[in-house]
């Protein structure tokens, strides 16, 4: 009866053995628009988890497998300024970020340090409008988002570099913004986010070590933002 007003479902197997199930999204009937998504942990998956150091299962992001119409994201690698860490640039698209949003929901946003605050709300619903009005304006007015990642693969093409698959990847600042595209897309059917573009700025910490600090760091300080006097 509550299916019309849910967007996705959530199953989790636990299992105290070891299981080869890799189901990830199955569809039932009626519900076509409804994501259901199969959970399998088995006890090889918290022994991962209980090794992390992270305390939390690292999140991979392969662009090749889930789009393979692209090369991957174009973006550009800051020299190296030093050894503690890479910095890349790139723009994703928004129908890219809404997908990865719908796949694993909050996983992106476990080092953020602000939830979903909704669309209602006094900053997400401008970002709601802007989607829905003038798409076209929103990689100006929208401030991006901040990323980080243990591992990045790229590749080059044509004389550019593309970001292929990140590891560990989490969105420290943003979430507001990720989020509002998804739900925008749910909430009002024939939205098109192919005018929708984010600017992302993703570091990778090369000394493993300082990741736990460094990283919490990133996502506090991405998040302190001065407010601006409306005139």
């Amino acid at each position: 009866k509550q299916g019309k007003s849910l967007h996705r479902v959530n199953i989790f197997f636990l299992i105290n053995g070891s299981s080869s199930h890799n189901i990830q999204k199955i569809q039932l009937k009626g519900f076509e628009d409804l994501g259901v998504f199969i959970k399998v942990w088995d006890i090889d998956r918290f022994f991962r988890l209980n090794q992390s150091t992270t305390n939390r299962e690292p999140l991979e992001i392969n662009f090749k497998e889930l789009f393979p119409e692209l090369p991957g994201i174009q973006c550009l690698k800051i020299p190296d300024l030093n050894q503690f860490y890479e910095c890349y640039l790139a723009i994703l698209p928004g129908s890219v970020l809404s997908y990865l949003y719908a796949e694993h929901s909050s996983k992106l946003l476990e080092s953020n340090v602000r939830a979903f605050l909704g669309q209602a709300g006094k900053y997400n619903k401008p970002i709601r409008e802007t989607i829905r009005t003038k798409p076209q304006m929103f990689l100006p007015y929208n401030n991006g988002i901040s990323a980080t990642a243990e591992l990045v693969d790229t590749k080059v093409e044509n004389n550019q570099l593309y970001i292929t698959r990140l590891n560990d990847f989490q969105i420290v600042n943003g979430g507001q913004t990720t989020a509002s595209i998804y739900h925008t897309e749910k909430k009002y059917k024939g939205i098109d986010l192919s005018k929708i573009f984010v600017q992302m700025k993703l570091t990778v910490i090369k000394d493993p070590e300082q990741k736990n600090i460094e990283v919490p760091n990133i996502a506090r300080f991405a998040n302190s933002q001065n407010k601006v006097t409306d005139l």
